[in-house]
């Protein structure tokens, strides 16, 4: 199930949002991600050309730097300026990243 924070400028609107949300998960649906796709756009954007985009997913998948990249590409038709896609992987092996033992 794929997360994605998305930076986005302070002055965004819940219609831009919507936008970049539908935008984003027809093109990872495109690419066959299946399950849900969970977007938060977060006001935090503090480089005024330059959006922030953190992929995150639990789903096994050849490339999740393409996925990455598809899901920027679709945030940057909405915003129209660069977006920066970085991927973090969630598992326990990942330097930095603890997950508390299942109950």
């Amino acid at each position: 199930m794929p997360m994605i924070l998305l930076t986005v400028p302070p002055d965004t609107t819940t219609l831009q949002c919507e936008w970049a949300d539908r935008e984003i998960k027809a093109a990872l649906r495109a690419e066959q991600v299946q399950g849900g796709i969970t977007i938060w756009p977060v006001a935090l954007a503090t480089v005024p050309d330059r959006l922030l985009l953190e992929y995150k997913s639990r789903q096994e998948v050849a490339d999740p730097n393409y996925l990455a990249r598809v899901a920027a590409e679709a945030a940057e038709i909405v915003f129209g300026i660069q977006v920066e896609a970085a991927v973090i992987k969630l598992d326990p092996a990942t330097t930095g990243l603890h997950i508390t033992p299942k109950r």
